[in-house]
């Protein structure tokens, strides 16, 4: 898997699209686009699970020595290494913000350029990769045909990382794949001095996409239950490439997780 040529094709694609989302110049895009980076390699990482798997569609893999199940829970497990890969790469990214200083968040008079990415936004990408193993899995087990399931897994991750803005609504935050955050909360009408706000706010400023001044909240909470949630969608998509009529355990774990992350989401954000 780690030979796959999308792997490595997608490998400049995200350094790319990282090098571009921090030399954005609006405030707090780095902040705000960095979850989507992983988009690229987030694909690749299907595709890569996603040929695998897809070898059990020879003929000759019905006489193999090994059961269905355990050359699945195999292939599973060794995309298990894109997971380690991930959480290295995302490790070593969070480090390098920090010695760098930071981020920008915010508008005057309410900003910061130091602005740190928080454990759980830290381990949202690495969770993300647990999703497309089993999303990879998955298509596999159910797209007849190699292009279709790259297709299907292009059109998947193009609309979670390249169009993320879209699924980040408040009646929809809790469902997506990737979450950005901070949140906008309401925090004032635009005429009014934002120097009587309190200054430990960070502020968005009245502007195109909102005639208001906002108040800009990273949650944390919020931030390790949608991992939670993602980890549930992964448990449900194993399930799914398990065939449905296996698997019911891994099934019932991955709802409970779901429902959860899901839940505990918007109680955060209530």
């Amino acid at each position: 898997m780690l030979w796959s040529p999308w792997l490595l094709l997608t490998v400049p694609v995200t350094w790319l699209a990282g090098r571009t989302t921090l030399q954005a110049n609006w405030s707090g895009a780095a902040y705000t686009s960095l979850p989507a980076v992983a988009g690229p390699a987030l694909f690749a990482v299907s595709v890569a699970v996603a040929v695998a798997c897809g070898r059990d569609r020879a003929p000759l893999a019905q006489d193999a020595p090994v059961g269905e199940r355990q050359r699945l829970t195999a292939r599973l497990l060794g995309g298990g290494v894109f997971v380690v890969l991930m959480a290295v790469v995302a490790g070593t990214t969070a480090l390098w913000l920090r010695s760098r200083g930071g981020l920008d968040l915010g508008d005057e008079p309410g900003r910061t350029l130091h602005a740190q990415l928080t454990l759980p936004e830290i381990l949202q990408p690495v969770a993300l990769t647990v999703v497309a193993v089993a999303l990879g899995a998955a298509a596999a087990r159910w797209v007849r045909h190699r292009l279709g399931a790259v297709t299907l897994l292009f059109l998947v991750w193009f609309a979670a990382s390249l169009v993320y803005w879209a699924f980040n609504g408040p009646t929809v935050r809790a469902f997506a794949l990737v979450q950005s955050q901070p949140i906008t909360v309401r925090a004032a009408e635009a005429g009014t001095d934002p120097l009587t706000l309190p200054s430990s706010w960070l502020l968005s400023a009245p502007g195109q996409y909102q005639d208001f001044w906002g108040r800009l909240v990273v949650s944390p909470a919020m931030a390790a239950w949608h991992d939670v949630y993602l980890l549930g969608v992964a448990g449900l998509l194993v399930w799914v490439a398990m065939g449905l009529r296996h698997g019911r355990r891994v099934a019932a774990v991955g709802l409970l997780l779901a429902a959860a992350g899901v839940a505990g989401q918007l109680v955060v954000q209530t």
